[in-house]
């Protein structure tokens, strides 16, 4: 499935990122080629991995294509022994180190307001993911195959998003395309409790809402992480994303356990419908203020939004 990182974004949510970027806060666009690169290899992978785990679990079993997950994380952990790396100096330690990430969160109000944006997003994005391959599984009736095949088309959508996004950038502003994709992400997966009818009608309307969402995750996870990157320090980044991680990672597990809870509770696709519309209340954090917009564009003026640059 689609997962977002979103905010890190969406990250997504999502894989960490160790690359260094520039701090340098009016050019924001300067870090956009270097944070698609790992979101086209993600979803590059993902468009082969959870299309083959479908046709795997189809053709041989389950447990098969376990097993064959399990090799793929030994290959990778063989590939990573071989990895030297030069590590960059350790920061000197100082009082107040630990919370010095929440301080710098706390007082720009871009950041602000765009964590508590994708945190709001991944909390009901999870309770979404927590029931929905049981609800195209035994509602829907999508054989495993057939499901590998949606989930697969939201990588596809993932790998056009990773292509775009710099165009879209370029032609609306940073900012704007930020929003874009906290709108476009949990927006098209509204066509999942919609789904019904003939099993060819449901997965039309998975496959069209994975990929959507797909193209929209993709969208947030490469504009909203180089608008979060132009706006930290290089001398506080991992501070900060340490911060953002804690509340952005932190409420995944509360999402999806809220999201089986409801399921057994009040029904499948009714816990399906609030998650798909509760995920674009996170819209609420940063359309009011229109601050994404009023604040960053293609050369983002400083004032207001940038923050004190100081621990």
């Amino acid at each position: 499935m689609v997962c977002p990182g979103a905010g890190g974004s969406c990250c997504s949510p999502r894989c960490p990122r160790s690359d260094r970027r520039s701090s340098d806060p009016c050019s924001p666009l300067d870090t956009r080629s270097s944070r698609t690169v790992s979101p086209r290899q993600r979803v590059c992978r993902t468009v082969i991995g959870t299309s083959a785990g479908g046709a795997l679990v189809q053709l041989l079993s389950a447990p098969i294509a376990l097993l064959a997950d399990t090799a793929s994380y030994l290959a990778s952990a063989w590939q990573l022994s071989r990895i030297n790396p030069t590590e960059p100096p350790a920061a000197t330690r100082a009082k107040g180190d630990l919370l010095a990430g929440f301080r710098y969160l706390i007082r720009s109000r871009i950041l602000r307001n765009y964590y508590s944006a994708v945190t709001t997003l991944n909390l009901f994005n999870f309770a979404f993911q927590a029931i929905f391959i049981l609800y195209a599984k035994t509602q829907l009736g999508l054989s495993p195959g057939l499901l590998g095949a949606v989930l697969g088309s939201g990588a596809i959508g993932s790998v056009l998003g990773s292509v775009l996004t710099g165009r879209i950038v370029r032609q609306i502003g940073i900012g704007r395309a930020t929003l874009l994709g906290l709108f476009a992400f949990p927006a098209p997966l509204v066509l999942v409790p919609l789904a019904h009818g003939p099993i060819l009608l449901a997965a039309t309307c998975l496959f069209l809402a994975e990929f959507g969402s797909g193209f929209g995750v993709m969208v947030l996870d490469i504009a909203g992480g180089s608008l979060t990157a132009s706006l930290i320090p290089d001398t506080l980044r991992s501070r900060v994303a340490g911060a953002s991680r804690l509340c952005n990672y932190g409420i995944r597990p509360i999402g999806a356990l809220a999201g089986g809870w409801l399921g057994a509770m009040i029904g499948l696709r009714p816990t399906l419908w609030i998650a798909t519309l509760g995920a674009l209340l996170g819209l609420a954090w940063v359309l009011p203020s229109r601050i994404l917009v009023r604040t960053i564009t293609l050369k983002p003026s400083l004032g207001e939004a940038q923050p004190d640059r100081t621990p």
